[in-house]
């Protein structure tokens, strides 16, 4: 399996959590075998469904859609992921489709490119005093 990448001023934070998931996936694909096939492809499966529905909401979210939790539009693919319905080449193809989508989303997002730490700080005492 090869990976090709060029990224330029890519956010080191979003970039370690990308690695992580694919390092993870892959680690978990190559400790398939005869005995855990089914149990180890059904993770897999599992975690492809997560991957492709983060990219989802990691786009609504760039592109100014809020966060939706429910993904009833999206819902029967997700599962068919989820269920191994899909082979993992269709699957791979998805993830890039949308990471494609994630990337133009965030060329084009109007989130600031640095959080508003002072305005967090607020509302983190203000929830906090709440709670009291």
């Amino acid at each position: 399996m090869l990976f090709d990448i060029s990224l330029k001023k890519y956010p080191v934070v979003d970039f370690i959590g990308i690695y992580s998931e694919l390092a993870s996936i892959v680690k978990s694909y190559n400790k398939l075998n005869h005995r855990n096939n089914k149990k180890s492809e059904a993770k897999l499966h599992k975690h492809a469904m997560h991957l492709i529905r983060l990219l989802m909401t990691g786009t609504d979210i760039l592109l100014g859609k809020g966060i939706t939790t429910r993904r009833k539009n999206e819902h029967s693919l997700l599962m068919d992921i989820r269920n191994g319905k899909l082979p993992f080449d269709e699957i791979f193809n998805l993830a890039n489709e949308f990471q494609e989508k994630f990337h133009d989303a965030a060329k084009q997002t109007a989130l600031p490119y640095e959080p508003d730490l002072e305005a967090i700080d607020r509302l983190m005492i203000k929830i906090y005093e709440m709670s009291f």
